[in-house]
C-alpha cells in the first residue's frame, strides 16, 4: 500500500476525505492493528506522513506498535 492508496481507502471507509494528514495517520495505524498492512508498510506510510507534517500523538508510545 502506498499513500494514494491510503487516501483512497480512507475516503471508502469514511465517504470524506482526510482534512488533516493525522487523520490519514490515525487510519494507517487501525489498520496496523488490525493486521490489515505490515509492520514494513506501517513505518513507510508513517514515515511519509510525517514528513509531510503529522505529528505523534502524545498519548500514544508508537514504539510499542512498531
Amino acid at each position: 500500500m502506498d499513500m494514494s492508496m491510503l487516501k483512497k481507502q480512507f475516503l471508502q471507509c469514511k465517504k470524506q476525505d482526510a482534512e488533516f494528514l493525522n487523520e490519514l495517520r490515525d487510519y494507517a495505524r487501525n489498520l496496523y492493528i488490525q493486521n490489515e498492512i505490515t509492520a514494513a508498510v506501517f513505518r513507510k506510510l508513517i514515515q511519509e506522513l510525517e514528513a509531510e507534517g503529522a505529528t505523534v500523538p502524545e498519548n500514544v508510545e508508537e514504539e510499542q506498535l512498531t
